[in-house]
C-alpha cells in the first residue's frame, strides 16, 4: 500500500501535489490547535485550583519568660539613735537600706507596739535634707521611695534619716530610760 500511495503521489500533477501539501498541513494545523486547546484546558484548570489549596503552617512559639515580681529589702539589725534628753530633739541618723527585689519599691516604716504612750511614736523621717524629698513626717506617714536594682540580681541602695524628736513628748519621764528599745517593721510594697 505504501507504495500505490507513492505512485499517487508521484503520479498527481502539480496543482494536486500543491492541493495536498496544503491538505496535509492544514490538518496539521488543526490537529496541533486541538492539542494546544488540550493542553490549554488541562492547564487552566490547575492554575484555578492552586488559589484554592490549604497549606498547613506550624510553628513553635515561645512566650516571653514571666519572672514574677520580687519585694526583697535589706535593712540594718540596730539603729542607735543616741543620747535624747526629755523636751529635746536628737540628732538626725542616716539609715541606707538596698532593695534587692526587681520591681519599684515605697516603703512604709511601722511601729510594732502602737502603744499611744509609746515613745517611739516620736519618730521622724526626712528622704533628704534639702530640695523636693525634704519634708519631714512623723512614723505612720512617712513612706520611703526605691527604684529596682538596675541589674538582674543585684542592689540598689538608697538612704533616709530618722531621729527621735521628744519636744512634744507630754508624757512625764520619771527616770533615764537607758537602752530603750523597740522594734520597726518596714512594709515594702511595689509601686
Amino acid at each position: 500500500m505504501a507504495g500505490a500511495r507513492q505512485n499517487l503521489w508521484t503520479r498527481s500533477s502539480g496543482s494536486e501535489k500543491i492541493f495536498k501539501a496544503c491538505f496535509a498541513i492544514y490538518i496539521m494545523k488543526y490537529i496541533g490547535l486541538c492539542a494546544g486547546l488540550f493542553l490549554m484546558v488541562c492547564l487552566i484548570g490547575v492554575v484555578e485550583a492552586a488559589p484554592n489549596a490549604t497549606v498547613e503552617v506550624e510553628a513553635d512559639i515561645y512566650a516571653k519568660p514571666t519572672i514574677p515580681d520580687v519585694i526583697s529589702i535589706e535593712v540594718p539589725n540596730h539603729v542607735y539613735l543616741g543620747l535624747v534628753n526629755e523636751s529635746d530633739c536628737g540628732n538626725k541618723i542616716k539609715v541606707y537600706m538596698n532593695n534587692t527585689g526587681n520591681v519599684n519599691i515605697s516603703v512604709t516604716p511601722v511601729l510594732i507596739n502602737q502603744s499611744a504612750d509609746n515613745i517611739f511614736q516620736n519618730l521622724y523621717f526626712q528622704t533628704r535634707q534639702s530640695g523636693n524629698l525634704s519634708a519631714v513626717k512623723r512614723i505612720g506617714s512617712y513612706s520611703f521611695l526605691m527604684e529596682k536594682p538596675s541589674t538582674e540580681g543585684g542592689k540598689e541602695s538608697d538612704y533616709f534619716y530618722m531621729w527621735l524628736d521628744l519636744t512634744d513628748y507630754m508624757t512625764d519621764i520619771k527616770s533615764n530610760m537607758i537602752g530603750k528599745k523597740d522594734n520597726l517593721l518596714f512594709v515594702a510594697l511595689p509601686r
